[in-house]
């Protein structure tokens, strides 16, 4: 929503939502929304604290204590159109069931479709490690990474601009009255 003249843009993201308790690329991701005059809404749990400032454009939320209290806060939150930065395929899924978008601090865009594999795999790999297979999270993120996040959230906000400026052409269609017939090409021979 413009907070200047109270209109949404069609196909413009209204806000992102930050997983702040682990995110690697908070100020990045900051600086490349307030680029797109996308406001920010940060959620943290109460035991990490508050590390950023409020600034215009940009909230931070601590969310109630508790096992995915911050998650439940952002999906309460998140409408149609809004983004999610989180690490979580849980949570990005919730969002995208809402209409929203979702990005993983690494660069990668969630999608539907790709979401029930991801969250097989999840399942998996959780089992896994349960096993003793293997242990840990995932690597530690590195400058390659963060330089992908950066040039693929841009890029996906830059579309999400481009889409808002072209009209739809059914927007253009009366509402109302009489529609004109088409010409008659006459007899086909």
């Amino acid at each position: 929503m413009n907070l200047e003249t109270g209109v949404e843009a069609q196909g413009r993201a209204r806000r992102l939502w930050i997983d702040g308790d682990a995110c690697p690329v908070v100020a990045d991701a900051v600086e490349i929304a307030r680029r797109h005059k996308v406001e920010v809404t940060i959620v943290v749990n109460p035991s990490r604290g508050i590390p950023w400032r409020q600034e215009p454009g940009m909230e931070v939320l601590v969310a109630r204590s508790g096992p995915d209290e911050a998650d439940d806060r952002i999906v309460e939150g998140c409408v149609a159109g809004d983004l999610c930065l989180t690490s979580d395929l849980v949570l990005a899924s919730r969002c995208l069931q809402k209409g929203g978008h979702a990005f993983s601090p690494r660069g990668d865009r969630f999608t539907p479709e790709r979401m029930p594999s991801m969250l097989a795999a999840r399942t998996i790999n959780a089992h896994r490690r349960d096993l003793g297979e293997f242990g840990g999270g995932p690597p530690p993120l590195t400058r390659e990474s963060r330089g992908l996040f950066k040039r693929n959230f841009h890029q996906f906000l830059e579309g999400l601009a481009r889409t808002a400026e072209i009209p739809n052409p059914k927007s253009q269609i009366p509402k109302t009255g009489p529609q004109p017939e088409p010409p008659n090409p006459g007899p086909i021979d």
